[in-house]
């Protein structure tokens, strides 16, 4: 259960909540915290236990939310644009329908937590964990995910045009009628993923990069990519 004394500084407002935030060290306990639709725009949630929370609808425009705790946490429908989520733990997590667009979740973990049909146009993914992700319808274009690992995750339907998965782990993840059109696979691994020659081909590799590992009989892509997502 969350702390009293938190969830009532949280609800006295985002002024009174940053200010507490900046004279006390204390990290916050808003675990199962009934936080939905709540207007958080701007928050220091820093380091925050948010296990369990409802914030489904919740306006986190612009939040800090950099290792927070957000393992089981609803995010259905919250708006997460341009938030800063690095290093955060969202671990089952539910993100459906959610708004990041432009939000930094590099080194995040993100493990089994469904972002099916949300927005991740021009999110920062670098490095972060993503294995058995469902991701499934999710439009991610330019998003920037070199270097991270989605294994096992499900991205049927996911609109990946333009993003960069340079070095990305996408073994055994499903890409049944992804779109990668200009997507940067450049020494991503797709072994044992479902990828097509049609997909592979929409694809490019960048100048300097490796090529993808691709299952057996399947070609890399033969266009250069533009200027790296970074």
């Amino acid at each position: 259960m969350a702390d009293d004394e938190h969830l009532r500084t949280l609800k006295q407002g985002v002024a009174a909540w940053n200010k507490w935030r900046v004279t006390g060290s204390i990290r916050p306990d808003l675990t199962d915290a009934n936080l939905r639709r709540a207007e958080l725009s701007g928050a220091n949630l820093s380091s925050a236990d948010l296990t369990g929370a409802n914030l489904a609808g919740a306006e986190l425009w612009n939040a800090n939310l950099t290792r927070a705790k957000l393992t089981r946490t609803d995010l259905t429908r919250a708006n997460l644009a341009d938030a800063n989520i690095t290093n955060a733990d969202l671990t089952k997590a539910d993100v459906t329908k959610a708004d990041l667009t432009n939000a930094n979740l590099s080194d995040a973990s993100l493990t089994l937590a469904n972002l099916s049909d949300a927005n991740l146009a021009g999110a920062n993914f670098t490095r972060a964990e993503l294995s058995g992700a469902n991701l499934s319808g999710t439009y991610i274009r330019r998003a920037n995910l070199s270097g991270a690992n989605l294994s096992g995750a499900n991205l049927m339907l996911a609109t990946l045009t333009e993003a960069n998965l340079t070095d990305a782990d996408l073994t055994n993840a499903d890409l049944t009628n992804a779109h990668l059109w200009r997507a940067n696979l450049s020494g991503a691994n797709l072994t044992g993923t479902n990828v097509t020659q049609e997909q592979l081909d929409s694809a490019c590799i960048s100048k300097e990069g490796n090529p993808p590992t691709l299952p057996e009989g399947l070609n890399p892509p033969q266009k250069e990519c533009g200027p790296l997502i970074r």
